[in-house]
């Protein structure tokens, strides 16, 4: 029965959406608290080589799973200038629709986007997912468009479904071991067109598997996984819903380029990237290490990026939100920043720290 449960909980994952029932939205469901995920505009530059996964080509390695350090980090490097691919730019094969008849929200027919890896090269077969909130308060999450070999895709909007009040883009790639990558889609209720283009790329950051991944053993028991960075997580495998075996994380510069999630936000003192995106049935407690030498005893306040699944109190952390779930402590030696009684995960996407 678990298994069928599970089979259907990564169904929901890959194609769902933050309301349940796709319903009236009631309030917990609803996307808020979201930034542009325009982001500034693309920069020029030589087009980087395409990255198809994130899959080390050079000895077949998943930076996203496995239970030893990854010999090679498939995002190392400096980042490159955007290069726009051709296709972003291009004319549109069908003709403008116009607004939706009676729309008080934003008509939108398509969106055109691109994505690439932190070093700027466009990643294909990733898939880019619209949540909306229409203006009548139904809540729900469009059907996935996969990126092309120069990373863009065309996400069309049904004509039921083109008048908006909110939306946030969910970005993944299954199986390739890259975080996920939520964001406001911007909504401009005077533009001229039906049409939007992103200029600025999502960017899908590679995870680095655990330096220490216990044996899966007995599912229901709790256990710690040390991270290459040092970030701990203790969780029970059994309430996770993405393969216990896949998990990795890296540690994201919070001037990186991509991070949608953050703009307007005060940034934390430390950011951090899981992989893959997941729901935890349960809770699962997180661990620093203390790199930013804060004082013993002092306090930090811990924050994810809401997404499919995640909740807090209960209640749905919305898609492209940015919030405090709760504190931290720094250990009476220094040495690390542990998670209070009641500040737990139950996702796992983005999650930093930010002194009190």
């Amino acid at each position: 029965m678990r298994s069928i449960i599970l089979i259907l909980a990564v169904g929901l994952l890959t194609i769902g959406c933050g309301s349940d029932d796709g319903g009236t939205d009631t309030g917990g469901t609803t996307p808020q608290n979201m930034v542009d995920g325009g982001g500034t505009p693309a920069d020029s530059g030589s087009a980087p080589a395409p990255l198809d996964s994130g899959i080390n080509e050079a000895d077949g390695s998943d930076p996203g799973g496995g239970s030893g350090p990854s010999p090679v980090d498939p995002d190392e490097g400096e980042p490159q200038p955007y290069a726009p691919p051709a296709a972003l730019t291009a004319e549109f094969s069908d003709p403008d629709p116009g607004p939706a008849a009676g729309c008080n929200g934003t008509s939108v027919s398509v969106i055109r986007g691109w994505i690439v890896d932190r070093i700027g090269r466009p990643i294909s077969g990733a898939k880019a997912q619209l949540c909306v909130v229409s203006d009548g308060g139904t809540t729900q999450c469009l059907p996935p468009e996969d990126s092309g070999e120069d990373g863009v895709f065309n996400l069309s909007i049904a004509q039921g479904d083109q008048c908006l009040t909110k939306a946030a883009f969910r970005v993944i790639k299954p199986g390739s071991g890259r975080a996920p990558m939520y964001c406001n889609a911007p909504l401009d209720m005077a533009a001229d067109s039906t049409r939007i283009i992103m200029e600025t790329p999502y960017v899908l950051y590679a995870g680095l598997p655990p330096a220490d991944l216990p044996e899966l053993g007995d599912e229901m028991m709790s256990r710690r996984i040390t991270f290459q960075n040092g970030v701990q997580l203790d969780l029970t495998p059994f309430d996770l819903v993405s393969p216990y075996e896949e998990l990795g994380m890296r540690t994201v510069g919070v001037d990186e380029r991509g991070l949608c999630f953050l703009e307007g936000q005060t940034p934390p003192a430390r950011l951090y990237a899981f992989t893959p995106d997941s729901t935890i049935y349960g809770e699962a407690t997180v661990r620093f290490p203390n790199e930013t030498e804060l004082a013993p005893n002092s306090k930090v306040d811990i924050s994810i990026l809401g997404g499919l699944g995640c909740e807090r109190n209960g209640e749905h952390v919305a898609e492209g939100a940015w919030e405090s779930v709760g504190t931290g402590t720094v250990s009476e030696d220094g040495m690390h920043i542990e998670s209070d009684e009641g500040t737990v995960l139950t996702c796992l996407t983005w999650v930093g720290y930010t002194p009190l």
